[in-house]
């Protein structure tokens, strides 16, 4: 099924050319990468698709057909920002962990703040309600259990639960993670990103996804 979400994607550079890496995907230019050292390729598995970036709005699903409608409305509502606007964002005091202890997802964490807050409301709610689906609806078509009740509710309306109060700005750098050594992945982790201490959002961009597995690609970059 056809998809679309509203990603942060940085401009190619060193962090950009890292975080690809450890996803395994170039989103930018539309092909795969060879992990770093010491990080297996099977720890992108599930992050391979979507590149390196940061969710503005998750991906729904909707027809191919209203994608010029979802452009244009993006298109005209970031119109209503000024440009004097500064979408920054800082990293948490230890940037790199894993969700949960035990958990098998590993991601670079942003400290949230206002400005950012409000585009990911606005976008949320004018745009991400326009989808048909997602694969978090998918999930709790056949389990309910999965998420709780204020989450689930948040499915029936977003299509997602980590809308509103449950939005954590952060880029994907693992998952799934299958090993035992959390402690030195995240370690290594933070090494590698030990230069990154906040980021400007300076652009957004419409993204695509054919089908189920396919590679997500940009089908339009909208400056901020």
């Amino acid at each position: 099924m056809f998809k679309f979400g509203i990603y942060y994607i940085p401009k190619e550079g060193k962090f950009y050319n890292l975080g690809s890496k450890l996803v395994g995907y170039d989103i930018r230019n539309e092909k795969l990468t060879t992990p770093l050292d010491n990080f297996k390729d099977a720890w992108n598995e599930n992050a391979r698709e979507y590149g390196f970036h940061l969710t503005l709005t998750d991906a729904v699903y909707i027809n191919e057909d209203k994608l010029k409608e979802i452009e244009n409305t993006l298109s005209m509502t970031l119109e209503l920002f000024s440009k004097a606007n500064k979408y920054l964002l800082e990293v948490e005091n230890k940037p790199v962990t894993f969700w949960k202890k035990g958990g098998d997802q590993a991601a670079l964490k942003f400290k949230l703040n206002s400005s950012v807050m409000m585009l990911h409301c606005v976008l949320a709610s004018l745009l991400q309600t326009k989808g048909n689906g997602s694969s978090y609806s998918d999930i709790t078509s056949k389990n309910t259990r999965e998420f709780t009740l204020d989450m689930n509710r948040k499915i029936k309306r977003f299509w997602s639960p980590y809308v509103l109060d449950e939005f954590r700005p952060h880029f994907t750098l693992i998952n799934p993670y299958n090993g035992q050594d959390y402690k030195k992945i995240e370690d290594n982790l933070n090494k590698i990103f030990k230069g990154i201490k906040s980021i400007n959002i300076e652009s957004l961009c419409l993204v695509t996804q054919n089908g189920p597995g396919q590679p997500f690609k940009i089908y339009r970059e909208f400056n901020l």
